[in-house]
């Protein structure tokens, strides 16, 4: 099977080191105190090079070493014109700010190691991910909790809200099915999605001369990730961000080393989930089309994964981060019709892209080696 049918089958603080933006020409600086937290700590550190700040400064290390030195909040008199939360809340941020630290490090040495060692030390980066920090930790928390509710919710079918409908989504995706899955129901979603006629046996019935044919057909989505989020450098608006293929289902590594010990039990049993959605399609498909189509998938993700970097090479967000146009990144790689791709995609809501479309790009090397795979 060729390529071009295989591919149309197809601490709030991390562990990197982390800038912060001081807006100089702030008409005053104050830190409330329900909302203080280490990178409120951290700022009044760092501006205590500043002059015409050192009283202020002098104030809230004040009352940031009574709360960290006794493990709670105590209340000033009133003449100190201000107060130090007392409530369970700030009593617990107080000593996750204690535990934050890196007390053997001088911070006029090292600021970061002195203001996140502790948090460091105390997690560990998984091997699954190429950093972490707390609000990845309170992502995984939420998730917990999500599902938690879902699973428990009495599902809604007449006069639904928003809590409703999500309950109902939920349920069908991942609830076990009581009635058999209907095979018109999934010819009419290929049908609407312009590949009726997957999966394609025959090399003589391929329909396309160029991968970005392919592309066209199947989505930017095959071979890049593409996502809408808060723009980094203009927080009050949202930008495109693109960085390179993920693996859901099946891991990395495990595709790249496919013939590891560890690994082929996975790999296996990826392939007969292969096998069983494209009979299901197909019903009166051959075993020996089965196993080739099986293969040849297997094969393209493991090329694909090839080109992309590995977590521990990604760890240093300001190293991949760049900025850029759509435009520049066509004359990175002509060979991929990105602009085409992305209006694409985009025009499903009424929103049309130009070239000089502002994006966030986070994997130039993949880029550059998908232009000439």
């Amino acid at each position: 099977m060729s390529r071009l049918t295989s591919l149309y089958s197809v601490c709030a603080v991390t562990h990197r080191r982390v800038r912060w933006t001081i807006y100089t020409d702030a008409p005053a600086f104050a830190v409330r105190p329900q909302t203080f937290n280490l990178f409120s700590f951290s700022l009044i550190l760092w501006l205590a090079a500043m002059p015409a700040t050192r009283l202020v400064i002098a104030l809230c290390l004040s009352t940031w070493t009574t709360m960290t030195a006794s493990g709670m909040a105590v209340l000033r008199s009133p003449e100190e014109n201000y107060t130090v939360c007392n409530s369970t809340v700030c009593k617990q941020r107080a000593m996750f700010i204690n535990a934050s630290l890196d007390r053997c490090v001088s911070p006029c040495e090292d600021f970061y190691q002195y203001a996140c060692g502790g948090w460091i030390k105390n997690h560990t980066i998984p091997a699954s991910r190429s950093s972490t920090g707390n609000f990845d930790l309170l992502h995984d928390e939420l998730q917990k909790t999500l599902r938690s509710l879902l699973e428990n919710m009495t599902l809604v079918y007449e006069c639904q809200n928003i809590t409703d409908k999500v309950a109902v989504a939920y349920n069908a995706c991942m609830a076990v099915p009581t009635s058999p899955d209907r095979h018109d129901v999934m010819m009419a979603i290929l049908n609407v999605s312009g590949m009726a006629r997957w999966p394609i046996t025959n090399e003589s019935e391929e329909v396309f001369k160029n991968c970005t044919e392919v592309l066209n057909t199947t989505g930017v989505f095959t071979v890049l990730s593409v996502n809408v989020g808060r723009d980094l450098k203009m927080l009050n608006s949202n930008i495109i961000g693109i960085d390179q293929i993920g693996f859901g289902t099946v891991g990395r590594n495990q595709l790249i080393h496919p013939d590891k010990e560890g690994n082929k039990k996975i790999i296996e049993a990826y392939k007969n989930l292969i096998k069983t959605a494209l009979r299901f399609v197909r019903p009166n498909i051959s075993e020996w089309n089965l196993t080739k189509l099986a293969d040849d998938i297997v094969d393209l993700e493991g090329q694909l994964a090839n080109l992309t970097a590995p977590p521990e090479e990604r760890r240093d967000f300001l190293q991949i981060y760049n900025r850029t146009t759509i435009r520049e990144l066509e004359a990175m790689s002509p060979h991929i019709r990105l602009l085409d791709l992305l209006k694409k995609q985009f025009s499903r809501v009424n929103i049309t892209l130009y070239d000089n479309e502002t994006v966030e790009f986070y994997a130039s090397k993949y880029y550059q080696k998908l232009d000439h795979f």
